[in-house]
């Protein structure tokens, strides 16, 4: 069975492999940095979920890059 990554690992993953700090990710999303740092943040009590907005610009980013990650995969 493979076992999908949750939209937090997969955001890390793509914003590291095409060498973007969280300030220039999010300059293109449309948040501050310290936004991307809180969805990617595996710790609950840190962690956050975009809002409807945010979770839109990155799928469009991410689509563009060839992964998306879609607002439902926040969910998950």
């Amino acid at each position: 069975m493979v076992t999908k990554r949750s939209a937090k690992e997969r955001l890390r993953r793509i914003r590291e492999k095409y060498g973007l700090s969280p300030e220039k990710f999010a300059r293109e999303v449309g948040c501050s940095g310290s936004a991307i740092r809180r969805y990617e943040d595996e710790d609950p009590r840190i962690g956050r979920v975009p809002r409807t907005d945010v979770a839109c610009a990155i799928e469009d980013i991410t689509r563009a890059l060839g992964d998306p990650i879609t607002p439902r995969d926040w969910c998950s």
